[in-house]
Formats: structure tokens, C-alpha cells, sequence
């Protein structure tokens, strides 16, 4: 039974082996993925601008044109075409081919000949991720431009009191961005954690109201504190 989080997604092969693309193409059109072959990394290259596929397999060893680490640095150099994961193949076991191909910006690295359940395993987990890498982008970008459209200062810190982000009302407020910066230092000047400051119980997972007035103005302040669940 195909797997609908990756039917019908598109994934690129190169290799300079047809016997090779043959087969990846018969193993990956099981679960219904659709594959274009490529005997070489600039057809390729050449390709992916027009029709960017969902992931690419990549040979290392490609004796014409451009090998497998130089086609993976291109496309990496490629704002159109660096988020792309790039799975490299590869006949070697040489731990140093597996280094240099994460270093050119591969996600992963499967030797051969391919193993039809462990390649399907492979592109389908990479597959999945990335689709999950720009829904949580896009989810970003949203709550990103909501927090920069409010006219109420907003900042988040960190556990350790440590600011992390400063919306720009509140980067108004205090004159700076003090991402980076310890809270009560650049907000108040204090070189130790504010009276009011409710921390412990915002770690805790309450979520806290509370009024103070503010030493740098002496302006009343009600403040929402609200702990977030993030890695």
C-alpha cells in the first residue's frame, strides 16, 4: 500500500550507471514516487531550476563532468535549490567519502548496491521531514509577522533569562535589541533578577498576569507571561 505522505513526490537520481537508474526507478515507483534519471550532475543541475524535485539521489563517482560532492556544493550554493535533501549513493564504504559528502550538505549516505527496503526507508523518512521542515517554516514566517505587526511590546526569553527574541515595539521601548542579553540587565539595568519576576513559575508552565511599575519611567505595566514548549 503506497504511503499518501509521499505518493506522487518527485525524486531526481544520477548516476552514469543505467542498470542503476533502472532499478532505483523500479524500487521507488513502488510506493508511488515519480523519478527522473540523469547520467550527470549538470543535466541535472539544469533540470531541478525548472522543476524542483522533492529530494535528489546522488552518485559520488561520476567520471564526466561534475562528481557527486561538486553537484551537491552547487546545488547547495543555489537559493532555489539548497533546502532540496540530497541523499548521496555510493559503492564505497570509505568513512572519509561519508564525512566529505555531510560536508557538501548531503542528509544521508547509502552504500551499494541499494538495498530496495532500506533506500525506500531512507528517501521516504527524508521526504517526510522535509515536508515537515517547511510546514514548520511557513508556521514561523506566520506567527513571525503577527508578533512584528503588534503594538504591544513583546520579547521571549530564554530559561535561563536570556532574550531571544524582541519584537519591534518592544526593541522601541528600550531603544535596542538585546537578543543575547540578560533581561533584567537591559531592561531595567538591574544586575540582579527583577522583584516581580515570575520565572520559576512560568518554567513551572503556569501562565502568569502581573503589574509592576517600570524603573527606567515609572510606567504602570499589566504583562502576560505565557511559557512556550519549544526545542
Amino acid at each position: 500500500m503506497n504511503d499518501k505522505r509521499i505518493e506522487g513526490k518527485s525524486v531526481f537520481v544520477v548516476d552514469d550507471d543505467p542498470a542503476v537508474l533502472n532499478l532505483i526507478q523500479i524500487i521507488l515507483g513502488r510506493p508511488g514516487l515519480k523519478t527522473k534519471q540523469f547520467l550527470n550532475g549538470k543535466d541535472m543541475l539544469d533540470m531541478a531550476r525548472h522543476h524542483l524535485p522533492n529530494l535528489i539521489l546522488l552518485d559520488i563517482d561520476m567520471p564526466s563532468g561534475l562528481d557527486g560532492f561538486e553537484t551537491c556544493r552547487q546545488l547547495k550554493k543555489d537559493n532555489l535549490l539548497k533546502d532540496i535533501p540530497v541523499i548521496f549513493l555510493s559503492g564505497s564504504s570509505d568513512v572519509a567519502n561519508k564525512v566529505k559528502g555531510f560536508e557538501a550538505g548531503a542528509k544521508d549516505y547509502i552504500q551499494k548496491p541499494v538495498q530496495s527496503r532500506e533506500l525506500v526507508a531512507r528517501v521516504k523518512t527524508h521526504l517526510i521531514n522535509s515536508q515537515l521542515e517547511k510546514e514548520l517554516k511557513a508556521s514561523e514566517a506566520k506567527y513571525r509577522l503577527m508578533m512584528e505587526s503588534m503594538v504591544d511590546p513583546v520579547y521571549i526569553n530564554s530559561s535561563d533569562g536570556i532574550v531571544e527574541y524582541m519584537n519591534p515595539a518592544m526593541i522601541c521601548r528600550i531603544g535596542e535589541n538585546a537578543v543575547g542579553k540578560i533581561c533584567y540587565s537591559v531592561l531595567y539595568g538591574f544586575d540582579k533578577p527583577c522583584e516581580w519576576c515570575v520565572l520559576d513559575k512560568i518554567q513551572d508552565g503556569q501562565a502568569v498576569e502581573n503589574q509592576f511599575i517600570s524603573p527606567r519611567d515609572n510606567r504602570r505595566f499589566q504583562v502576560t507571561n505565557i511559557p512556550i514548549h519549544h526545542e
